[in-house]
C-alpha cells in the first residue's frame, strides 16, 4: 500500500504586510488563506496529508517557510 503524499500548502503574506488590497478590499492575505483552505480540504478529501505554511499570519521570512515545508512531497 503506498502512504499518502504529503503536500505542504503556503498561504503567502502575513498579517504585517498582508499584499495588495483588492477593489472590494480584501487583503491578498486573506484572499490566499481562504484559496489555501479550500485547496487542503480538496487535498485531503482525496487522500493526500496537508501542511498548511504561514495560515496563522505570523510567518514573516521566506527560508523558514522552506523550512516548514522540508520532507513534503510538494511545496505549493
Amino acid at each position: 500500500m503506498l502512504a499518502a503524499a504529503l503536500i505542504a500548502v503556503d498561504v503567502g503574506h502575513y498579517h504585517a504586510e498582508p499584499g495588495v488590497i483588492s477593489y472590494s478590499g480584501v487583503p491578498e492575505f486573506e484572499f490566499n488563506l481562504r484559496l489555501a483552505r479550500e485547496v487542503k480540504e480538496k487535498l485531503e478529501a482525496s487522500g493526500m496529508n496537508v501542511r498548511m505554511i504561514g495560515d496563522k499570519g505570523d510567518q514573516i521570512f521566506l527560508n523558514r517557510r522552506t523550512r516548514a515545508a522540508k520532507g513534503a512531497d510538494l511545496f505549493v
